[in-house]
């Protein structure tokens, strides 16, 4: 192990996701920037309900520059902050044999907890929204990009908001989740989910 120095990158945090595409580059998403805690007889404890808010911010790594960089993403609607989410990345490009000059790849992030909108009752909410960021850098190009939002909630079969859950997206743009916290409080284990193209 060994530090970067490295003097602009994010600010600590805790409860986001760090996944790999193009091979040299890192996505940083979403997070909580402090934490309200007590200490007592040596040990550490924190509330649901004093969380401070989740930030929607995105980073990004250069792998090979070892670089960080604040990218906010296009997008016609506001994405939620969001912490305790899961992240997966999928390849478009695994067949492609300009791969090397240009990447296209999507994430997709499910879930999470984020804070509620009404000014009175400010606790933390529940997420069960999927959402796919689209990341697209060719050679010599800036990156780009694009959040869209998956609507699917009403079908039977959706899957229930949660947190601290996992997630992979197969070959075949299917992403399979599993477990996680359905409640704030006392909540159980969910089984596997599929998300299908």
């Amino acid at each position: 192990w060994f530090l970067l120095p490295l003097t602009d990158q994010p600010l600590n945090r805790f409860g986001h996701s760090l996944t790999t595409i193009c091979l040299n580059t890192i996505v940083l998403y979403g997070g909580m920037l402090t934490l309200n805690v007590s200490r007592k007889d040596h040990e550490w404890t924190f509330h649901v309900d004093n969380l401070p808010d989740p930030t929607n911010e995105v980073w990004i790594f250069d792998g090979i520059e070892e670089t960080w960089e604040n990218r906010p993403p296009e997008s016609s609607v506001h994405v939620q902050g969001r912490a305790f989410h899961s992240a997966a990345s999928f390849s478009s490009d695994l067949e492609r044999e300009d791969k090397a000059d240009r990447c296209q790849e999507s994430i997709f992030v499910f879930g999470g907890i984020t804070r509620s909108r009404d000014p009175v009752f400010r606790s933390p909410k529940l997420l069960d929204e999927l959402w796919e960021l689209e990341y697209v850098k060719e050679r010599g190009k800036d990156s780009e990009l694009k959040w869209t939002q998956h609507y699917q909630q009403h079908h039977p079969s959706w899957p229930s908001g949660r947190f601290l859950h996992s997630a992979v997206v197969l070959g075949n743009r299917t992403m399979l989740t599993f477990g996680g916290m359905l409640k704030k409080r006392n909540g159980g284990f969910q089984r596997s989910c599929l998300f299908g193209p």
